[in-house]
């Protein structure tokens, strides 16, 4: 999970002489400890070789390795088929995917999942190759990443070192991300399938171009808050049917459905109704598995509201018989999978159907009771999930982005929500939250739970993250930086964070790394100690202001915010003169620190009154307004104690 796994090229040398074998590779194992220089002084010997039959996203990849090696060497890798290759060609190549050099048939297609890939080198060649050509094009870039120095680190900007020299020694590395399913949503990664690719992640919400693997999609047809779309998509309108919607206050309307419509009493598909809710998601669900007949999972989830619940009488006495809203939920998911399932194994080959619902506002809380020992039981075996479905825990309200899940000081409404669905499934996806929408521009102190949360959910088993932060305006630093770290823990949750953020600053730059990691370990170090005398007094939850929680003016010293906001606007102004820096590189630091103070700056603005008089609140407030225009991020604070509502 997550690790290079190495093997030493001596024992690969002697499992090959004894049992033949080299894991589909095709030619003389290399000596060991052999240096293959791939580039060497502006001159290279090889060539980039993949598959006559290769798709699209495999010629992408080999496009990819030859830019990169080109920018960073200015060597040039001619791409070729392998058909112009002769049998026992002694030539020098990077084979990329299947190719006559390496057979991709002979991977462990268990070992490796979806996006696992191998770098190996076979005499003079390296060979890369995944199970699928996604995993591939991973594979190149982690080839560029060890062996060429490329960080991608944001959409708008890649470090490329400049290298007079490239060069392997002995492969035999298998790399396997630590979740199956990776993503990271921001403005960025979801505008730009490309980065994301290159970050070794999908975008959260649309589709991708199949050169660049294909997205989420790929896998997971997730459209998030859905259900009513699926009845629309199956025929039933809320005109002609508006008992398969929601009774909301004794009214039914068209903002969520009726979870108990088409349910029998025990469970099953109540076979007297030509029209139900149950029927419709059924339908809704077997069309689209059959316009993606590769997609494994499958989401059916309630719509974004906390408060638009069906309470006609029977979802309330499932409620109450149950003892939570998400009782009448996973009844009608457990139904809809069933049925979908014997479909498919009737009409569909046996393929197999995952059904994805989320447990997010009001189907938080878990069915599930506790016995006299304290341990959560389901309050009945029909709330149970089928094996088939799957629960994505999405804490919304009720986290405390300021510490890990399974940190004693996280919220306990939210622990013992995740422990009730642990004890009925193993079957949980992770929707993850890592920033105050009530103010994108606030600092969030999670850098450390960050590793405590990705570890944690690593070790629970779970396969899939999703994490939502700053998606609503580009460019934000917190978001870009944490894009960086949460995507290269997602592949392997071992990473430190801290570890991260000091290689992100020095990459992007360069010789201003200095003032932007001490404004974060200024930031850092002083909630950090805030939160150890705060403890659970500290609270940030993702979508609520509230008055004594971690923005209160007293957990936020003025003198760490001013000094934070002088480091980076001194920063700023000093790269905007340094004539040592090329044109693009002083555009995107003066940028990068500018967007930087503007976090400091809003959180005075916001408890301005209370760290000085209000004489001068005024003019902080003009000029604050002005750069927030000068980013496009005037809307942040709109609705919140702290807009402009005197200025704008």
């Amino acid at each position: 999970m997550g690790k290079v796994l190495k093997k030493c090229a001596y024992l690969l040398l002697a499992l090959v002489i004894l049992a033949g074998i080299f894991s589909g590779c095709k030619g003389k194992s290399g000596e060991s400890n052999t240096v293959r220089e791939i580039v060497s002084q502006g001159k290279s010997e090889y060539k980039i070789v993949i598959g006559a039959e290769s798709g699209e996203c495999t010629g992408f990849a080999a496009e990819e390795l030859q830019n990169f090696i080109e920018r960073a060497a200015s060597v040039r890798l001619e791409i070729v088929e392998d058909t112009a290759l002769s049998e026992g060609s002694s030539g020098k190549y990077i084979s990329v995917g299947d190719t006559v050099l390496f057979d991709s048939a002979s991977l462990d297609a268990e070992k490796l999942g979806k996006d696992g890939f191998v770098l190996r080198t076979d005499g003079d060649n390296v060979l890369i190759c995944g199970m699928r050509e996604r995993a591939t094009l991973y594979g190149v870039y982690d080839f560029l990443e060890k062996y060429v120095g490329v960080r991608f680190l944001t959409d708008d900007y890649t470090f490329i070192p400049e290298v007079s020299k490239i060069s392997v020694s002995d492969l035999n590395e298998t790399e396997v991300p630590d979740f199956e399913i990776r993503s990271y949503w921001t403005t960025e990664t979801q505008r730009d399938p490309l980065f994301a690719a290159r970050r070794r992640t999908v975008t959260v919400w649309n589709f991708s171009d199949e050169k660049y693997g294909g997205g989420l999609y790929d896998d997971f047809y997730n459209d998030g808050h859905n259900v009513l779309r699926l009845l629309g998509e199956a025929g039933t309108t809320f005109e002609a049917h508006p008992e398969c919607y929601a009774s909301i206050n004794g009214e039914r309307k068209n903002l969520d459905i009726c979870w108990t419509n088409g349910v029998t009493d025990d469970g099953e598909l109540d076979e007297s109704m030509s029209v139900s809710t149950a029927k419709s998601l059924i339908e809704g669900i077997k069309a689209r598995c059959d316009l993606y007949p590769t997609v494994e999972y499958f989401m059916i989830a309630q719509e974004d509201s906390q408060n638009n619940i069906c309470t006609c009488s029977r979802c309330n006495a499932v409620r109450e018989k149950y003892g939570s809203y998400s009782s009448a939920m996973i009844r009608m998911i457990n139904l809809v999978a069933r049925e979908v399932q014997t479909w498919a194994d009737s009409e569909r080959g046996g393929r197999p159907i995952n059904i994805v619902t989320m447990s997010y506002e009001y189907s938080e809380q878990p069915p599930v009771r506790q016995n006299e020992k304290g341990e959560y039981i389901p309050t009945d075996a029909q709330v149970i999930p089928e094996p088939n479905v799957y629960v994505q825990f999405a804490p919304l309200r009720a986290g405390n982005l300021a510490y890990a899940l399974n940190d004693p000081l996280q919220d306990a409404s939210t622990v013992n929500n995740l422990a009730g669905w642990l004890s009925l499934t193993n079957n949980l996806f992770l929707y993850t939250y890592t920033t105050n929408f009530a103010n994108y521009l606030w600092y969030v102190p999670d850098l450390l739970p960050i590793g405590q949360n990705i570890r944690y959910f690593r070790d629970l088993g779970i396969s899939q993250v999703i994490c939502e932060g700053g998606e609503q305006y580009p460019d934000i630093w917190q978001a870009e930086l944490r894009a960086y770290i949460y995507t290269q823990m997602m592949w392997d949750a071992d990473l430190d964070p801290m570890t991260l953020a000091e290689e992100y600053f020095n990459k992007l730059c360069g010789a201003y790394a200095d003032e932007a990691l001490q404004f974060l370990y200024l930031m850092e170090d002083s909630l950090n100690e805030t939160k150890q005398t705060a403890g659970k007094d500290f609270l940030m939850r993702g979508f609520e202001w509230i008055t004594g929680s971690a923005t209160n003016y007293k957990y936020n010293p003025v003198a760490v915010l001013e000094r934070a906001a002088s480091i980076a606007e001194d920063a700023a102004a000093r790269a905007a003169e340094d004539p040592a820096l090329e044109e693009a590189d002083r555009e995107r630091i003066v940028r990068l620190f500018e967007n930087m103070s503007l976090t400091p700056r809003v959180m005075i603005h916001c408890n301005y009154t209370s760290y000085y008089s209000t004489a001068g609140w005024k003019a902080f407030a003009y000029e604050l307004y002005e750069d927030l225009e000068s980013f496009r991020y005037l809307d942040i604070l709109k609705g919140f104690n702290c807009y402009f509502t005197d200025f704008s």
